[in-house]
């Protein structure tokens, strides 16, 4: 899955992602782990503010655990 931030600068001026989740596909075993920070994800969803902290973009593949 691949995860974008659009209109960045509106976005931070804002105050950026507050509490704004991505729901995450139903898998029924697995993490969700982001190809391009090496971090992983669990749950149903994931505050976009943790998701995108480092990149502003986000590649998630399901990994199994």
């Amino acid at each position: 899955m691949t995860v974008a931030t659009r209109l960045s600068l509106r976005l931070a001026e804002s105050g950026g992602w507050h509490s704004a989740d991505l729901r995450l596909p139903d898998a029924p075993s697995g993490v969700w782990h982001d190809l391009l920070t090496g971090r992983d994800f669990e749950g149903p969803s994931v505050p976009l503010a943790s998701l995108l902290d480092r990149l502003p973009v986000a590649l998630l593949v399901l990994s199994a655990r």
